[in-house]
């Protein structure tokens, strides 16, 4: 088995690391290094610079772990500024959309905020000499990882896919793709970590304002075969920073239909986002704001 180059790509705040390393080394790194692999670490982390509060996740003025980042190991780790980031980013055009979550906009600033972080580390590995054949794992820092990354799954389909490998999880896709971690080939990974350039554009034509799924599917849309790709089998369950376990629904080892259950869930949530979506067009076109 000829050797390749992994990078591991991690974006977000450090919640919880300490909480979370375990799977980390356990699920990401050793099946990595075990299959005699070589693998090179990045992480752009947004550091709110005090607690954080959260209402969709009930998180209230909690402190997060800014100071556990050398828990990853060796690599290129870089800290943004969370507050001055919100300082010179125009959020106006967001606030201006409809919120999908209904929460004040806060799922919005998050989301942009992490739409940075993904931009900087991605930055970061193309500003680096590596090889051509490199893959790319993205991954939040928050998340228990269930399962071992699926080496044979993931270089299988990187010879058929090459550097338009896209393969993102099975589960919690909302109406689009699952945004919490994927594995990219080369050109795909620039088109997934730099998606903030086309956050304006997508914002112009969505109906449901910045959905993080949704918009997700839409950035990848021209990736060579995207829906021919298979998605990529492994589980998680993100970690708040109280270190409560917030358990997912996953659908069935082929990804290729929904469970009862979550098949509502989702019709339910986009009948709900259409609703809010044209009431807000008609407040706004009555001036009732």
């Amino acid at each position: 088995m000829s050797n390749t180059t992994f990078c591991i790509c991690f974006f977000g705040i450090n919640r919880c690391l300490s909480k979370t390393i375990g799977s980390i080394r356990g699920k990401i790194y050793d099946p990595i290094l075990e299959a005699g692999h070589s693998m090179h670490v990045y992480a752009a982390f947004m550091d709110p610079k005090g607690p954080i509060t959260n209402p969709r996740s009930s998180e209230v003025n909690l402190q997060i772990e800014p100071e556990n980042i050398e828990l990853l190991g060796e690599g290129k780790i870089q800290v943004i500024d969370q507050p001055l980031f919100d300082e010179t980013f125009d959020y106006a055009p967001f606030f201006e959309a409809p919120d999908p979550w209904d929460d004040g906009y806060i799922s919005i600033k998050n989301m942009c905020r992490s739409y940075e972080s993904l931009k900087q580390v991605t930055q970061m590995w193309l500003e680096d000499s590596l090889p051509q054949d490199t893959l790319f794992v993205y991954l939040r820092p928050d998340q228990i990882y269930l399962d071992k990354l699926p080496i044979k799954q993931i270089l299988k389909a990187h010879d058929q896919f090459g550097p338009h490998l896209a393969l993102t999880p099975f589960w919690a896709l909302w109406g689009g793709l699952n945004d919490r971690m994927a594995v990219m080939g080369r050109s795909a990974a620039e088109i997934y970590g730099l998606r903030q350039k086309r956050m304006y554009e997508y914002i112009q034509n969505s109906k449901t304002g910045l959905h993080s799924e949704e918009y997700l599917k839409w950035s990848l849309k021209d990736i060579p075969n995207i829906v021919n790709q298979p998605p990529l089998l492994i589980r998680a369950n993100r970690v708040r920073a109280d270190y409560r376990i917030r358990k997912e629904y996953f659908l069935n080892e082929s990804g290729k239909r929904l469970t009862l259950k979550l098949e509502f869930i989702l019709l339910l949530t986009k009948a709900i986002l259409i609703i809010k979506s044209l009431s807000w067009k008609i407040r706004k076109r009555l001036k009732l704001y």
